[in-house]
């Protein structure tokens, strides 16, 4: 067998008892469903944002209470190289979030799904979050992972051009010392959620805050997209896993 590697165009190489991996048998370790935004069975565009439905693109859910009629959120043939899709907010009236005004994209984990992680034990894992971001408004941006329960920690990226994709990363290197007290396999564990345009009272600082209630999920100082008539945000390629280094999707 050779070493796998990746290559300058981010394809593997190498190979495992004569066998070169394939993006179809290493698809286990993404915690994420529909991280790639190729599943949209409900709906592949709405005009009308909610407030706690599944919408365009299954397992993701995009809620706000700011002119929830005006914006859209959709389903894209719009990609980075190795991709179709992705999930693109168009901002119709923008209004700056206050106090507790909410605006998120997030995906719930079952806990099934996530105890090798051991968070909320004395020995959490790392874990490391990727993901490809396209946004009108460069910028500093944010979200968290939210525990079932109290506990979140905030994480920051940066749009450094408008209008291009950019591959994001980010690891959580000491884990979570919280996670769902959920006794049912198929609760929810914890989430990930990207902030649209959470309010001052739903943000907080990046880093780990145990005692911080899960409807805070925005970053205190980032880009509230939604507050910008016109502007876009996108994203697609959506990988949550164990360890503190990045895999190939």
């Amino acid at each position: 067998s050779d070493p796998i590697a990746v290559n300058a165009t981010g394809a593997l190489t190498g190979t495992v008892n004569g066998l070169t991996p394939q993006a179809s048998n290493m698809q286990a370790h993404n915690l994420i469903i529909n991280g790639d935004m190729r599943i949209a069975q409900a709906a592949t565009s709405i005009t009308t944002i909610g407030t706690g439905a599944y919408q365009a693109c299954d397992r993701w859910r995009v809620q706000t209470n700011l002119n929830q009629t005006t914006h859209t959120w959709a389903q894209v043939a719009d990609a980075p190289d190795g991709f179709k899709y992705s999930s693109k907010l168009t901002v119709g009236t923008g209004v700056a979030p206050t106090s507790g005004d909410f605006g998120r994209v997030y995906q719930r984990i079952e806990v099934q799904d996530a105890k090798h992680l051991q968070w909320g034990t004395s020995n959490p894992q790392p874990v490391t979050l990727s993901f490809w971001v396209k946004s009108s408004i460069a910028g500093q941006y944010g979200g968290v992972f939210s525990a079932n329960g109290n506990g979140v920690y905030a994480f920051a990226y940066n749009v450094n051009q408008a209008n291009v994709w950019e591959y994001k990363t980010y690891t959580v290197t000491n884990g979570m010392t919280t996670f769902g007290a959920d006794s049912n396999d198929n609760g929810i564990g914890f989430g990930v959620c990207f902030d649209l345009g959470e309010g001052t009272s739903r943000s907080t600082t990046e880093g780990q805050h145990p005692t911080t209630s899960t409807g805070t999920m925005g970053l205190t100082g980032g880009v509230k997209i939604l507050a910008t008539s016109g502007a876009t945000w996108q994203i697609t390629g959506v990988q949550l896993e164990a360890g503190s280094t990045a895999s190939p999707f």
